[in-house]
């Protein structure tokens, strides 16, 4: 699957990783799986990897889409953080467009270059599924 997750039981962080190309209904396909989970809970924390994800042409409205899934999920997500690891410009960018335009909901989105930076924010330090950058 190009949009995977785990979750580090110790912590409980949920932790996405995409890789390759995807499509926006990869992703939401991810979370409604994770949902599926007992280890999904309202206000659980989330890690986004899209380290290795290699952003597709999307329509013009993929920001305004992904707005809609995450005010649809409020119920279910609650007011966890989410952070975003995006290393390319333009991925990068749209997230932080999302972030922007996402105020409005009780999730707290942050978009990050560094994974550990995004570790941090989440309260996780240096523990965290996946905590190295190799």
């Amino acid at each position: 699957m190009p949009v995977d997750f785990e979750v580090d039981r110790e912590t409980g962080l949920l932790v996405f990783r995409a890789s390759g190309e995807c499509h926006l209904a990869d992703f939401f396909g991810a979370v409604e799986r994770a949902q599926r989970t007992s280890h999904y809970r309202p206000g659980v924390h989330i890690l986004w990897d899209l380290r290795e994800f290699e952003p597709m042409v999307q329509p013009d409205d993929v920001i305004d889409q992904m707005l809609e899934f995450n005010r649809k999920n409020v119920p279910a997500r609650g007011d966890g953080r989410s952070a975003f690891v995006a290393t390319g410009d333009l991925l990068f960018g749209m997230l932080r467009m999302f972030q922007a335009r996402a105020d409005d909901l009780p999730v707290h989105f942050q978009v990050f270059r560094d994974y550990h930076e995004a570790l941090a924010w989440l309260g996780q330090g240096a523990q965290g599924s996946g905590g190295s950058d190799g």
